[in-house]
C-alpha cells in the first residue's frame, strides 16, 4: 500500500495522515489488476531513485581521496580496565591505514589518566586522535564527535567493553568489495545476550552449527585470537545478508551509506545513550536500498553492556522508552516486543 511519511516530533503531520486515508480509500475502489499495477510502479519508481541516488553519491566518494582506509571510533566512560584491553588488541590488529579515535564521555580524571600512562608505555600510532567531552554525550553524542574528525573511507563503531581477534577488519571490509550493495557489515559476537552471539548462531543460521562454542576463560588477546582463528579457518571469505538487524559493539558503515541517510539519528528521535539506534538505522539502511551483512569470520569477543551497568541511569526505562518510539516508527516493518524488552537482562 501507499504510504508517506511527514517527520515531525510527534510522528505523522495531520495532513499526511488524511491524504495517507484518502488514497487508501481510493485504491481500495480500484480493480486488483489497477492497484497491483500502480503498487508495482511505485516500488519500481522506489528503486530507481534510491540507485541513482546512490550512483551520484558514489562517484563523488570515489573521486574524494581519504586519508586513511578506516576510523576506527572508540567512546568510553569509565571501566579503563575494558578501554586498556579494548586498544590493546586494536593495536596488534589493524592496519597502519587506519585511525583509532578515542572519544572520552568525561569519565574520572583517574579513569583517564591511567589510559593514558598505558598509551605512554605502549607503541600506537594509528591512535592520535583524542577528544575529552566535558559531559557524557553517550553512545549516540559521542560517536557523532569522532565522526566529524574521521578521516577514513570506512566508519567503524567500536564498544570499549571488546577484545577484537586477528583480521577482524580486514575480514570485515573484503564484505564490501564482495558485494558493493552492502551498507553495514557486523561481526560475531561471544555474547549469548546478542543475536549475533556465537551460541544463537549455531542454533539459528544454516552451516554455522559446525563453529565450536565460547569456551574463552579468562579473555584476553591471546585467548580471543586463538577462537578467533578457529571460527576464521572453518568460514574464511563467508557472510551472509541478514534481514533484521546489524548491532553497533562492532559495526563498520559505508561512506557510501552514511553520505545517503546521514550518520547515528540525524533526527534526534532517541536517547543519546543509545539502544534501539542501531535497530533504526538498520532499518533506514535497508529501505535506502542497502544490505546487512554478517561477516562469519570476524571475531569480537563483548563483554556486553559494561558502561550501562556503571551509569546513574535506568537504562532499562532508556531502552523501553526508545523501544516505543521505534515501534512507532517501523512497526509496520519490524516490531520489537516490549515485553521482551522488559525480561532482557
Amino acid at each position: 500500500m501507499f504510504y508517506f511519511r511527514v517527520p515531525r516530533e510527534n510522528g505523522e503531520c495531520e495532513a499526511g495522515s488524511y491524504f495517507l486515508e484518502l488514497l487508501k480509500k481510493i485504491l481500495r475502489k480500484l480493480p486488483r489488476p489497477i492497484r497491483l499495477f500502480l503498487i508495482s510502479c511505485r516500488d519500481w519508481w522506489r528503486s530507481f531513485l534510491v540507485m541513482a541516488k546512490r550512483k551520484r553519491v558514489r562517484k563523488r566518494i570515489d573521486t574524494k581521496n581519504y586519508k586513511k582506509r578506516a576510523s576506527i571510533i572508540v567512546v568510553t566512560y569509565g571501566n579503563e580496565e575494558f578501554t586498556i584491553g579494548c586498544l590493546d588488541s586494536l593495536r596488534r590488529t589493524i592496519a597502519k591505514e587506519d585511525e583509532v579515535i578515542w572519544v572520552d564521555n568525561n569519565s574520572s580524571k583517574a579513569s583517564k589518566n591511567k589510559v593514558l600512562a598505558w598509551l605512554k608505555k605502549h607503541s600506537f600510532s594509528q591512535l592520535q586522535k583524542k577528544i575529552f567531552n566535558d559531559r557524557n554525550a553517550g553512545f549516540i553524542g559521542g560517536n557523532r564527535l569522532g565522526f566529524q574528525q574521521a578521516e577514513g573511507k570506512y566508519i567503524v563503531l567500536l564498544n570499549n567493553d571488546t577484545i577484537v581477534a586477528p583480521r577482524w577488519l580486514d575480514n570485515m571490509l573484503s564484505v564490501f568489495e564482495k558485494d558493493p550493495e552492502v551498507g553495514i557489515v557486523g561481526a560475531v559476537s561471544s555474547s549469548p545476550e546478542q543475536w549475533q552471539g556465537v551460541e544463537n548462531l549455531r542454533k539459528s543460521l544454516p552451516g554455522f552449527d559446525k563453529a565450536p562454542p565460547v569456551e574463552i576463560g579468562k579473555p584476553n588477546f591471546r585467548s580471543v585470537a586463538q577462537y578467533g582463528r578457529e571460527l576464521e579457518e572453518l568460514f574464511h571469505g563467508q557472510f551472509r545478508i541478514m534481514w533484521g538487524m546489524i548491532t553497533f559493539f562492532a559495526a563498520v558503515i559505508s561512506r557510501d551509506l552514511i553520505n545517503t541517510i546521514g550518520f547515528l539519528d540525524p533526527e534526534n528521535l532517541y536517547s543519546e545513550m543509545g539502544l534501539c539506534d542501531d535497530d533504526d538505522y538498520s532499518e533506514r539502511t535497508k529501505e535506502a536500498g542497502f544490505k546487512l551483512a554478517l561477516a562469519l569470520d570476524s571475531f569480537v569477543y563483548h563483554y556486553h553492556r559494561a558502561t550501562f551497568k556503571i551509569l546513574d541511569a535506568n537504562y532499562k526505562k532508556i531502552q523501553l522508552e526508545n523501544t516505543r518510539r521505534f515501534n512507532e516508527r517501523w512497526g509496520h516493518r519490524r516490531k520489537i516486543p516490549l515485553d521482551k524488552v522488559a525480561d532482557n537482562p
